[in-house]
């Protein structure tokens, strides 16, 4: 909700001083129990834009591109109303804070503060409406919401929803060009996504007052700590509600993208497009484009047998490699390379260059084996239509666990795009070759946090620094039970598990193993499937993803990762929980498959 938005209650579009709607009865919490907010047939939308995570951030534009802020990423927090209403404690049916009639992308009418610069360009019929609930908070608010519905037509409370970012975002730049200290960088030249989430913040909580410790390092341009106060925002998280702790991560994520920086490893091979349809200016603006995913990963990650590597080809109607992921293993080295390569033009063959290609992802030329854990990524660059089939190719690169992205520049065939990519999630779609400067923090935030994908039986053994994250994708079919076992050999980590979400966290997933001094975590999960998602690969073939994250929690954590589907499982994990000093020391288990469950309980009673 827009808590530190204040609309005015004195607008001076209307001739008349607004005047609260008055309730004839009283709100009463406890005939609302079970639901989240009131009026109860009030529904809120979520745009399908919307992400389950926000690790490879926003669309990122030019310094002074319009608009200077993502609205989908608010709206997608706030949800989007055409009817007012007020969000309550399904528990208690008490209104949450001091909440007010609620509508649009989550614009708050109940501030008494007066703030009439959003409602500069509004309409009057629009202003009118608003009127009697300006200034209603809690359960008068409530009360007024029931008793006399605020309903709004779709373009109005999109034309409110603008006024009131828009204007926001004009108060966030005054206030932080006037904090930002000597030496850092002005709103307006600030990353999109930076921008997205400082106004994202004060649009739900209002003022710095209210954030101080990120706001100083905002202004101090020292992202990495905004970052982490971000993740560490709320002093009591486990009273704070769900919702506003994800909220603070994936505005934390959104941030961390644009910084343009990966600690993990990769094997990368990039496939540029050199047809005749591509000009020589174009051209040299993909092969920046390979050079700027290289300086993404820092010189050691380079250098590292266990790092970052990346491989070269294009193609027309003929293909080429350039060099391979064992190549080379500098900054200097990737730039000599690129800058000697030429555009030869022709015709184009993105099925037979995606068959070619494939040679690129063999030991031969660099791959590391599956067993470490490195994800197998190819991005894909094209500005128009294949004259071959993309789709058999495609789905043999899929099937061999390699990610594919498709990146279409101008007008290209969309179909061929989703046919080449890994999933509709790892298409993406520029206007010009220009684009790609900026498009690289999103490419490399998402390639950087890729999901591994892992065979079933597959035993995957890693390494991972304090508070890093190492993801696994697996695929099962729908209806079976997957077993999911991760084994410390050195240090401790944590484990989450999803079936929706490709980063699980501690605020977002499904099953959750956290007590990291175990060493031999186990976790079952039942394979369902999802209706509410996005179209995947056609190559999936009717399988179902489940998503794992490992959390390294010591120093330096090194474990053991593998999958296997089992039979007369149930849902659950084999975590141990450590009773008080009255039980003895005896441990109970969550039980999660019949055979452990009754192991464990053996070993308690033996111990």
């Amino acid at each position: 909700m827009l808590f530190g938005v204040f609309l005015s209650l004195a607008y001076v579009l209307a001739t008349s001083r607004a005047v609260p709607y008055a309730c004839n009865w009283t709100y009463i919490p406890s005939e609302y129990v079970h639901f989240p907010h009131v009026p109860v047939n009030c529904f809120t939308t979520t745009p399908s834009a919307c992400q389950r995570s926000w690790k490879s951030g926003i669309p990122e534009g030019t310094a002074t591109a319009k608009p200077l802020v993502y609205s989908e990423f608010i709206i997608c927090h706030e949800s989007f109303s055409t009817c007012g209403y007020v969000p309550i404690n399904p528990e208690t049916g008490v209104v949450l804070g001091g909440s007010g009639v609620t509508i649009g992308g989550g614009v708050d009418l109940g501030s008494t503060e007066k703030n009439s610069g959003a409602f500069n360009h509004l309409d009057i019929s629009i202003y009118t409406k608003l009127k009697p609930y300006l200034g209603l908070r809690q359960e008068q608010a409530a009360c007024a919401s029931i008793e006399k519905p605020l309903t709004l037509f779709s373009n109005e409370a999109l034309t409110l929803t603008n006024a009131v970012k828009d204007y926001l975002v004009k108060q966030v730049e005054k206030r932080y060009n006037f904090d930002r200290t000597p030496g850092s960088t002005a709103f307006i030249s600030l990353e999109r996504g930076i921008r997205t989430a400082m106004v994202s913040l004060w649009f739900q909580l209002g003022r710095p007052e209210a954030y101080p410790d990120f706001w100083t390092y905002a202004i101090q341009n020292d992202w990495e700590r905004a970052v982490a106060s971000l993740r560490d925002f709320y002093k009591t998280p486990l009273v704070q509600r769900i919702e506003d702790l994800r909220r603070r991560n994936d505005e934390a994520d959104i941030i961390e993208a644009t910084l343009n920086k990966c600690s993990r490893s990769l094997d990368a091979v990039v496939l540029l497009d050199e047809s005749g349809s591509v000009t020589d200016r174009n051209f040299a603006e993909s092969l920046q484009f390979v050079v700027n995913i290289t300086n993404a990963f820092s010189s050691a990650k380079l250098r590292d047998s266990y790092g970052t590597r990346v491989a070269l080809s294009t193609f027309s109607y003929m293909y080429k490699a350039h060099f391979h992921l064992s190549s080379y293993s500098s900054h200097s080295q990737y730039q000599a390379a690129v800058n000697g390569i030429r555009k030869h033009g022709g015709t184009t063959s993105l099925g037979y260059a995606l068959t070619r290609v494939s040679d690129q992802f063999s030991e031969a030329k660099g791959l590391r084996d599956e067993r470490y854990g490195i994800p197998r990524v190819l991005i894909v660059i094209t500005d128009g239509q294949s004259h071959d089939s993309v789709l058999i190719p495609a789905q043999r690169l899929h099937k061999k666990n390699i990610v594919v992205y498709a990146i279409g520049v101008g007008q290209c065939d969309m179909l061929q795009l989703f046919e080449v990519a890994s999933s509709q999630e790892h298409v993406y779609t520029l206007n010009t070759f220009v684009e790609l400067e900026t498009f690289i923090s999103t490419i490399t935030a998402a390639t950087c946090n890729e999901p591994q994908p892992v065979n079933l039986r597959r035993r995957v053994e890693m390494s991972s620094p304090k508070s890093k994250f190492q993801y696994f994708v697996y695929k099962a079919k729908p209806k079976s039970m997957l077993q999911i076992q991760v084994s410390d050999k050195v240090g401790q980590t944590l484990l989450y598990v999803s079936r929706s979400n490709p980063h699980p966290y501690k605020h977002d997933h499904d099953i959750g193993f956290t007590h990291s001094v175990q060493k031999d975590k186990v976790v079952v999960i039942a394979v369902r499937n999802r209706t509410n998602i996005v179209k995947r690969s056609v190559a999936e073939d009717g399988m179902e993803r489940v998503y794992v994250s490992v959390l390294a929690n010591t120093r330096n954590a090194r474990f053991t990762i593998e999958a296997v589907t089992c039979h007369n499982c149930q849902e659950g994990t084999n975590e141990e929980i450590v009773q008080p000093a009255s039980g003895a020391g005896f441990k109970t288990v969550a039980g999660f498959c019949n055979i452990v469950t009754l192991v464990y309980a053996m070993l308690s009673i033996v111990m």
